[in-house]
């Protein structure tokens, strides 16, 4: 067993400083494991199925090489919109890391997320998963994480917020999570455009409006039209420039005004075109935003999000940490890091014009660590 990771596991003051830049380097090394895969064996997985929900639970054992001692606490993971599921090599090489360092990690798989949509389904198998590991389920902690990835934050806050969930919760972890639809769409469409600079966030991937659009017909109230939808989406994404107006004219009012939102480029026009969506349409993507889900969600809160990030502003995660420190008690922090751009580490982490930002990102990590600690 590795000196650094004794140190690491027994020394109140060093242990965290080290485990953040282990976790870190991690990340970074994702096919590898970085040096945790070095310092520790292998973390033992076994995929489990909750009253119906399939879930992969991640466990120390002896694989740490500190026999019978107690996880340091537990953590369910929640992953973001990838066709992989609890599959994704990133999310896997995370939870494994977070293992070597003496956690327990629960991964449960998420359908609306694999489709890219958010569902209601989802929240409650997150809230299935979080109860199994804090009532009876691996060594029944008293309290336990929550961390999510991009829009599955979503999901999980309102999980979170659910008082069975938030009683237990010890923290809540957002990795470049939103807090309004409305401006993650206003950033999609708009951010980066007529050569303004790419504020607040780096400039948009603009094939994620088109996969927002194509994957969430049914938050827009746009089921009944699919196939039309995914032939403009389709054609859009070859070329942004594309004329779809043979498309647009099979379809009704309230679709062509979707359309048009997603078209446009300009922030002056954002509004209006904003203003002539269905009634239906923005009461959805007001119910899924997160203004009135914050103030229920327990335990300590932080939002880490990049300062590049294409598909959501860094702004929605200083929006939610504001939110949540609006209710009294309420502890949030929210770190926005050059390193990342929207939920992975960039290869130049370590670089030395990253060392003061860097030693910053080590520090919020750090407190995360001492906040999952049960």
């Amino acid at each position: 067993m590795s000196l650094l990771l004794v140190a690491s596991r027994f020394s109140p003051w060093l242990r965290h400083p080290v485990d953040s830049l282990l976790l870190a380097q991690g990340m970074l090394d994702v096919r590898r494991g970085g040096w945790l895969s070095l310092l520790t064996k292998k973390p033992l997985k076994a995929e489990i199925s909750l009253d119906g929900v399939l879930a992969d639970f991640y466990s120390p054992g002896d694989s740490v090489g500190w026999g019978d001692a107690p996880a340091r606490g537990c953590v369910v993971l929640v992953h973001g919109m990838t066709t992989a599921g609890k599959a994704d090599h990133r999310l896997v090489a995370f939870a494994e890391s977070l293992v070597r360092l003496g956690f327990t990690a629960l991964v449960p798989d998420l359908p609306g997320m694999r489709r890219f949509r958010p569902k209601e389904a989802d929240i409650a198998r997150i809230e299935r998963a979080f109860s199994w590991v804090t009532r009876g389920g691996a060594g029944s902690f008293e309290r336990c994480s929550l961390l999510a990835f991009s829009f599955a934050a979503g999901p999980a806050l309102r999980a979170a917020a659910n008082p069975a969930v938030g009683g237990k919760m010890a923290a809540f972890i957002g990795v470049g999570a939103y807090y309004d639809l409305k401006n993650v769409l206003r950033h999609l469409t708009t951010s980066g455009g007529q050569n303004r600079p790419a504020f607040p966030g780096g400039l948009p991937i603009r094939h994620g409006k088109w996969l927002f659009l194509r994957y969430n017909t049914e938050l827009l109230g746009l089921d009944a039209h699919r196939d039309r939808v995914a032939a403009v989406v389709s054609r859009k994404r070859k070329d942004e420039a594309a004329d779809v107006r043979d498309l647009l004219a099979g379809l009704p009012g309230g679709a062509r005004a979707i359309i048009a939102l997603m078209e446009n480029k300009s922030p002056e026009r954002f509004e209006a075109l904003f203003a002539r969506q269905g009634a239906a349409q923005r009461e959805r993507l007001r119910e899924w935003g997160m203004r009135d889900v914050v103030p229920g969600v327990g335990g300590k809160k932080f939002f880490l999000h990049g300062r590049e990030d294409p598909f959501i502003p860094p702004s929605e995660s200083i929006l939610l940490a504001n939110r949540a420190r609006e209710t009294p008690g309420g502890e949030a922090s929210a770190f926005v890091f050059g390193g990342f751009r929207h939920v992975g580490i960039e290869a130049d982490f370590f670089s030395l014009a990253r060392i003061l930002e860097g030693a910053r990102f080590l520090g919020f990590i750090s407190a995360v660590l001492s906040a999952m600690e049960e």
